[in-house]
């Protein structure tokens, strides 16, 4: 049994990955917090000084990370800031920032979803949506559309309100893939992407 004080308040779900556990929380409402890493030896339990740290500082509720790899080695960390989070009505909301990290070194930031002004842009934040990673893809939710992009190419589509009551975005890692060699690009294309809907739900904003 081992405690330790890990971030400064967290809503979110830690990783956990060759012995090294990943956490992005927040504090509370206005507060904001880095993504760390906090290694692990079974003979002597967490370490609890983080072992690295992002520069960038998740806002509320923090970001749940998720790890990518190839096994044992070319960890990446995705994580999600959804600290402009707001509703439909709310005059303050604003997109999701998708972030990537070398997993062996949280200060070595890869590639992020506001990295290029609008090009990568993500829809709308909502609160305590978690990055799925499949077929080379990254999966996030937000709340205004669906789209489907690489780093360089990105195509779009807008939420249809009648249709689609839980808006997902896709990205796929693209060039980043290919200069790292951390995630292979889905060979059918990571701008064919397939959608259906599947009914009112999703993640809570």
């Amino acid at each position: 049994m081992q405690e330790f004080r890990a971030d400064k308040g967290s809503w979110t779900t830690p990783a956990f990955w060759q012995d090294a556990l990943y956490i992005a929380g927040s504090g509370d409402h206005g507060s904001c917090d880095s993504l760390k890493s906090f290694d692990f030896a079974p003979s002597t339990n967490f370490n609890a000084t983080a072992s690295s740290s992002s520069s960038h500082c998740f806002g509320f509720p923090g970001g749940p990370p998720v790890i990518s790899s190839a096994g044992n080695s070319n960890g990446i960390v995705w994580a999600i800031d959804a600290g402009r989070y707001g509703t439909a009505a709310s005059p303050c909301g604003g997109p999701e920032v998708l972030y990537s990290y070398d997993a062996t070194n949280l200060r070595n930031h890869l590639w992020d979803s506001a990295q290029a002004g609008t090009r990568d842009q993500a829809g709308a934040a909502v609160r305590f949506t978690v990055p799925t990673v499949a077929n080379g893809k990254v999966y996030i939710g937000t709340r205004t559309e669906v789209e489907s992009q690489q780093p360089t190419a990105k195509s779009r589509l807008r939420e249809n309100p009648a249709l689609l009551t839980s808006p997902s975005r896709v990205c796929t890692a693209g060039d980043l893939a290919r200069r790292l060699g951390r995630i292979s690009p889905d060979p059918s294309g990571s701008r064919r992407s397939r959608f259906a809907n599947v009914g009112r739900g999703g993640a809570s904003g």
